[in-house]
């Protein structure tokens, strides 16, 4: 492996360069753990513990980014944004990414603030990006439906197009429907809350009519927990649709026999 890092850097230090960097990559390309680099390393012939790599990588690490950033190929002329949560000593925070359509990554940050105004602070430092990597304008943007993100792209790139991922997209066109079927789904729960009374009224009865109580009454709890797989599958609808055919069913065993006066009888 070749050492990306001037040789001077690595003075006064006892190991030779190629070995600090080696390590330094070891722990950033596979995520490996200091001890799992000493242990590497040991079955190298390199006898060395796990805090000197870990203060290579502290003192070189950044060094070491900064120059394989520079060696990057071309970009795309299509990029990206996304954002991911993480957990730092117990606090949130929020890093920024951009990906262009070749999977490659023109800058990240890493913030404590998840608003417009660090939003946009990361559209500037992509935008220098943009400048010093791409030889063609940007023709558009595609993130997630952050409202800081779109209003930090209306403010730092109104001429470009900006377009919500398909899933994001889908997502909030079918939201007012989405909305609009657990309403009516929680409204048809209501009507229903009466079932458990029933059941405790046929219990201890093994005659028919008690028999065919308890299946509509376990046809009811059924299509009450039915929630399927929304937004594909509305639950209100498969609700209402299930509730309707109970009712018919119902409708039909009293032309042709009737209800009974009392559950008790």
């Amino acid at each position: 492996m070749k050492t990306p890092l001037s040789a001077f850097l690595y003075k006064g230090f006892r190991f030779p360069p190629e070995i600090i960097s080696y390590c330094i990559w070891l722990y950033f390309r596979f995520s490996l753990s200091y001890r799992d680099i000493e242990e590497i390393m040991f079955e190298r012939g390199v006898m060395l513990t796990y805090e000197t790599i870990r203060q290579w990588c502290l003192k070189f690490g950044q060094t070491y980014a900064n120059e394989l950033k520079c060696r990057r190929g071309k970009m795309g002329d299509k990029w990206h944004l996304d954002e991911v949560f993480l957990k730092i000593n117990g606090k949130t925070h929020y890093l920024w990414r951009a990906v262009d359509q070749g999977g490659n990554v023109p800058d990240i940050l890493l913030q404590s603030r998840r608003n417009k105004h660090a939003a946009k602070k990361f559209f500037r430092r992509l935008l220098c990006e943009a400048r010093d990597l791409l030889s063609v304008p940007i023709h558009g943007i595609i993130s997630d439906g952050q409202l800081s993100i779109r209003r930090a792209v209306a403010m730092a790139m109104p001429q470009v197009p900006h377009q919500l991922c398909h899933f994001h997209y889908l997502r909030e066109a079918g939201k007012p429907i989405y909305e609009a079927d657990r309403h009516a789904k929680k409204e048809l729960k209501k009507q229903v809350r009466g079932v458990r009374p029933i059941e405790r009224a046929i219990e201890g009865r093994d005659d028919e009519e008690a028999k065919v109580i308890h299946e509509y009454c376990l046809a009811v709890r059924a299509s009450v927990t039915d929630d399927g797989l929304p937004p594909l599958s509305a639950s209100g609808l498969r609700l209402q649709q299930r509730l309707q055919a109970i009712s018919d069913s119902l409708e039909r065993v009293e032309e042709k026999r009737g209800f009974p006066e009392s559950l008790d009888d």
